[in-house]
């Protein structure tokens, strides 16, 4: 895998400083792509860092103990129609991990699901759906919103003319088709750990004052969607692969793991993280968010920056490994 230069500083971002190669607000979906995609070299040690970061030690040890594979067979897709990591191995496509990365300023939402979705074990029984009982099963294909008869959660996408029933995401993820078992969710945030809260499905999960009541309570079983944190997924790669030891990592690899690393710890709003991660961001980038960030719209407000957007970032300093 080749990766450019101008990639390398924090990614791709809405705004970057050309002065330190940052982008304040890396984009998410660059983020998951360049991460997924350095599974697909087949480097076991790669793998392993990877898929231990984002699921943790003892999830990842338990998916890999159940199949005769190395690290070298597993690989991790982003995106999709599915949630933004799965890994899975090569002799045992039906055993996925399933990740959903929400960083800070990621929008929490509400996907098209079933209405056997509201039934499985993903929902505890401990509150009542008044709202569901008014719900039929022909609600969850696409219809004219005008004639619904039932006032249900709507999918994000939808119109005033067309909706669907509508559930959160990894409630729509952990659903697995035929089957009643669930599939287990890990949640990458950086505020609660509760997903209930993350996806503000209920009164209880929505303590701040000023907020108005959810509109369709439901309580997602939390024992199926473990949060961990950017700092624990950064912590977790950095375990396996710390920067500053020997590896087999190509320049370009060692490079893109490095701005992933970046990426994720700004967004995150620079957590906390162990030396071993901190060895992979850059003191560039440690100066750029050390400095405030001045109102870009005062030119005659003096700073160190040299904000642009992504399309007119001309810099060309070589990266440094």
């Amino acid at each position: 895998m080749s990766i450019s230069t101008e990639l390398i500083y924090c990614l791709r971002g809405t705004l970057a400083c050309q002065t330190h190669r940052v982008a304040h607000h890396a984009w998410e979906r660059y983020i998951n792509s360049e991460l997924a995609a350095l599974t697909r070299v087949g480097d076991a040690e790669l793998n392993e860092a990877i898929i231990t970061g984002i699921w943790g030690e003892k999830r990842a040890s338990s998916a890999k103990a159940a199949c005769q594979c190395g690290w070298d067979e597993w690989s991790v897709s982003d995106r999709g129609n599915n949630a933004d990591w799965l890994a899975y191995c090569s002799c045992r496509a039906d055993q996925i991990l399933t990740a959903e990365h929400k960083p800070r300023g990621a929008v929490a939402h509400w996907n098209k699901t079933t209405l056997a979705a509201y039934s499985s074990d993903a929902i505890t029984s401990r509150e009542s759906m008044d709202w569901l009982r008014a719900v039929d099963a022909e609600w969850e294909q696409e219809h004219n919103r005008d004639s619904c008869q039932a006032n249900h959660p709507r999918f994000y996408r939808d119109t005033y003319e067309k909706c669907h029933l509508a559930g959160p995401q990894i409630l729509t993820y952990s659903q697995i088709p035929n089957s009643e078992e669930i599939r287990e969710v890990t949640v990458i945030h950086d505020g609660s750990s509760n997903v209930n809260a993350i996806w503000e499905t209920n009164d209880e999960a929505r303590p701040q004052a000023g907020r108005t009541s959810t509109q369709f309570p439901i309580f997602l079983d939390t024992k199926y969607f473990p949060v961990r944190t950017t700092a624990e997924v950064l912590n977790g790669i950095a375990a396996v692969l710390p920067r500053r030891t020997p590896t087999r990592l190509t320049d370009d690899q060692q490079a893109s793991l490095r701005a992933i690393f970046e990426a994720m710890w700004v967004r995150a709003g620079t957590p906390e993280i162990s030396l071993a991660a901190e060895s992979w961001i850059r003191e560039d980038v440690r100066l750029c968010v050390g400095i405030p960030r001045h109102d870009l719209r005062d030119e005659d407000q003096p700073s160190e920056h040299d904000f642009r957007s992504w399309s007119d970032y001309s810099g060309s300093a070589p990266h440094e490994l």
